[in-house]
């Protein structure tokens, strides 16, 4: 399993998620589409971190890609995928 990136989401229950900061490895993608791959990551991850309830994880099946997310909710209100 190769890694893409890890993500770092403010996930307030009752407003859109917001990343924080992300860290990314697409060293191995050629460089015309990295760019592509980049934003399909930064598109997927708000959407998936708002559907997930929190304090729950699920892996999400999407195209090429599988996205293993985390809400932790708390007071943090901070999931990661």
């Amino acid at each position: 399993m190769k890694i893409y990136g890890i993500f770092i989401v403010l996930a307030p229950p009752s407003e859109p998620a917001t990343i924080l900061t992300s860290a990314s490895d697409l060293a191995h993608i050629g460089r015309f589409a990295r760019t592509d791959h980049l934003r399909v990551l930064e598109l997927y991850t708000p959407i998936l971190v708002g559907r997930i309830p929190q304090g729950q994880s699920e892996s999400v099946q999407e195209n090429d890609y599988t996205f293993h997310v985390y809400n932790r909710g708390g007071a943090e209100q901070l999931a990661g995928q």
